[in-house]
């Protein structure tokens, strides 16, 4: 379809939806379940511990580019903890550091189960590559120049490659949501901002034409100079116009230039800053809202789906990946359940008289009421003496027992749970679902009148046959006396 530079939150909020019932991917289910080394990857006070180190080794790192540059080498340095002189100071510290970041990384190597799944888990080839850096600057380099540190500092590259370790902060957006909340949000709208953008340059381009043309031959030399190209012209007006910055010079200067330049310049601030800047700045509002919502629904399914999951396997004692009305109607007598169905904001008692049409067979795999019905057979019509082979007590018992409803797959459940939010809004799907409840309502109506116009047609051949069988009782008792007799 074509596309759209706004953010489409029901897109978003029906993405968390998809694979509902997938397990969440979680590098520690790759670990070995017992043994030392995996208990102490998946505590999370190393995972703490872990994050602690990387913001010491970035706090490190602006140390060492603020008081340990080579260029001001024997000269003193305020304000630093330790001088450029204090090499056993910094060497110590990198040491420190690269063994840190190594063992963290052999703990998490060894407590793969299978080794090879390490290369199927991002975080760990990343930090792979930066320890496998830090290793090579820290201890591999050192030896290969016997011991010349100082000549590390003419590998301009490798000081380059240094800076990449702070890339490790990233990982510190995983424990803080709201960071990755922003950080989300700037993605998605990165479509818009472009859009936004574009449309700036294009009003910038065009006004830097106008002005470029018109003060040429400004009396004032800094206005020929503010404006002495196009390009140029863009740069003023951005500085000046868009982000406001030394507006009241460069206004006063077209004041005294040419009251109708510095017209259109203030028109140039209207539309640039207060409109399309401000737009921009609306739409990335909007975008984060939206994402905070699509975060929040995401981290309460997730939650949910972690505590129904777990009851759901318990239940399900033939393993086929389903639920059926007997396991639903265990399941909400159980209170881990309740209270995951209860935080996800589910009306249970609601939920709970839905289960029926949930449940039940589709129209066209249910046998017609009137089809259970036990109906003599022709014989027994024909022949009023043979017995009636049916149950005379039973003319509504079925012939087969009734069905007993279909099985809803996990993921068709928990997606059926979440869409019966009370605060949910109404959507076709479930307009569409409201007119197969009312046509199913409806045939089952008519069957059932056909039942009824039916029945008294078989009450009358069922009473004819017991009748006829009675008599005929009758008349073999008054032989069997007469011939006793």
């Amino acid at each position: 379809g074509p596309s759209n530079m706004f953010i489409d939150s029901d897109a978003m909020r029906a993405k968390v939806h998809e694979n509902i019932a997938g397990k969440e991917y979680n590098v520690t289910d790759l670990y070995h379940e017992t043994g030392v080394i995996q208990a102490i990857a998946k505590s999370s006070k190393f995972g703490s511990l872990t994050l602690v180190v990387i913001t010491l080794n970035a706090c490190w790192m602006g140390l060492d580019a603020e008081c340990n540059n080579s260029n001001d080498e024997g000269r003193y340095i305020p304000n630093c903890p330790a001088q450029v002189s204090d090499v056993a100071f910094w060497i110590t510290g990198e040491n420190m550091f690269c063994m840190l970041f190594t063992l963290e990384l052999l703990i998490r190597f060894f407590a793969f189960a299978s080794k090879c799944s390490a290369l199927r888990d991002g975080w760990f080839k990343f930090d792979s590559v930066l320890v496998a850096l830090f290793i090579v600057e820290t201890w591999i380099l050192p030896v290969a120049l016997s011991g010349n540190v100082d000549s590390l500092d003419n590998l301009a590259p490798l000081r380059m490659l240094r800076l990449l370790r702070l890339t490790r902060m990233v990982r510190l957006l995983r424990s803080v949501p709201e960071l990755v909340t922003l950080v989300k949000g700037m993605a998605v709208a990165s479509h818009a901002v472009l859009y936004t953008l574009l449309l700036l340059v294009m009003i910038l381009y065009i006004f830097s034409i106008i002005f470029k043309c018109q003060l040429e031959s400004a009396e004032d030399p800094r206005l020929r100079t503010y404006f002495s190209s196009v390009f140029r012209a863009m740069w003023t007006l951005f500085l000046a116009g868009v982000l406001l910055d030394n507006t009241a010079t460069i206004g006063e200067l077209l004041m005294v230039q040419n009251m109708g330049l510095a017209t259109m310049f203030l028109f140039f601030i209207l539309v640039s800053s207060l409109m399309v800047y401000n737009m921009l700045i609306g739409v990335l509002c909007t975008v984060v809202a939206a994402v905070a919502a699509t975060e929040k629904e995401k981290a309460l399914v997730t939650y949910v789906k972690s505590k129904l999951m777990t009851v759901l396997d318990q239940l399900d004692e033939d393993k086929n990946g389903t639920i059926s009305r007997e396991e639903f109607d265990q399941l909400v007598d159980i209170p881990e359940a309740i209270t995951a169905l209860g935080e996800l904001g589910v009306d249970i008692p609601n939920l709970m008289s839905l289960a029926d049409f949930l449940f039940e067979e589709d129209a066209s795999d249910e046998p017609s009421i009137a089809s259970t019905m036990v109906k003599p057979r022709p014989s027994d019509l024909d022949d009023p003496g043979r017995s009636f082979s049916g149950s005379p007590a039973g003319l509504m018992s079925p012939d087969k027992t009734e069905g007993e409803g279909k099985t809803m797959t996990f993921s068709d459940f928990l997606e059926m749970v979440i869409r019966l939010r009370p605060e949910n809004q109404p959507a076709v799907a479930d307009i569409v679902e409201l007119r197969k409840l009312l046509l199913k309502g409806h045939k089952k109506a008519n069957a059932r009148l056909e039942l009824i116009d039916t029945r008294p047609t078989d009450l009358t051949r069922m009473t004819q046959i017991v009748r006829t069988q009675i008599d005929d009782a009758l008349d073999l008792s008054h032989r069997f006396t007469r011939n006793a007799v």
